[in-house]
């Protein structure tokens, strides 16, 4: 093995540490300002540590047997087990919003974009719809 994939493992194992950390301290206080100080470290990451993020979505889609997990954003993120649709999970793998949605965009300023059939709307993170349905320009079909 070279030391190049060596150094990646290593820092793969570290996330795992720190993500099973990250999930005993919510299991043992609930969640209080050090979880959310911890959960915001995560979630803004920068791309230099891209990997650490990516490590966490993987131990997280494979603890939750997902076939895709988008990026956390805002301490959520899109997520699908089949071909059902998309549904939110929190970093700590729970469902705060189950869908099912044919699309689900990452929550930005406490909104994100979801889709069902051909009607898209902004949704707040208790999953109230915001404002009007609308049509995405790439959700058009030609006849």
């Amino acid at each position: 093995m070279n030391e190049r994939c060596q150094k990646t493992g290593e820092v793969v194992d570290s996330i795992k540490d720190l993500y099973t950390l990250f999930l005993d301290t919510i299991e043992k206080n609930g969640t209080g300002s050090d979880v959310e100080d911890l959960h915001n470290l995560i979630d803004s990451l920068s791309d230099k540590f891209r990997l650490a993020k990516n490590a966490i979505r993987i131990i997280i889609k494979d603890k939750l047997d997902l076939k895709e997990l988008k990026e956390f954003s805002e301490g959520l993120a899109a997520a699908r087990k089949d071909k059902k649709g998309w549904f939110y999970i929190d970093i700590k793998g729970k469902v705060v919003l189950e869908g099912p949605f044919d699309e689900a965009e990452p929550f930005k300023n406490d909104e994100a974009i979801v889709c069902l059939r051909n009607d898209c709307w902004h949704i707040s993170r208790d999953g109230k719809q915001n404002g009007h349905s609308f049509v995405r320009f790439s959700n058009w079909k030609r006849a």
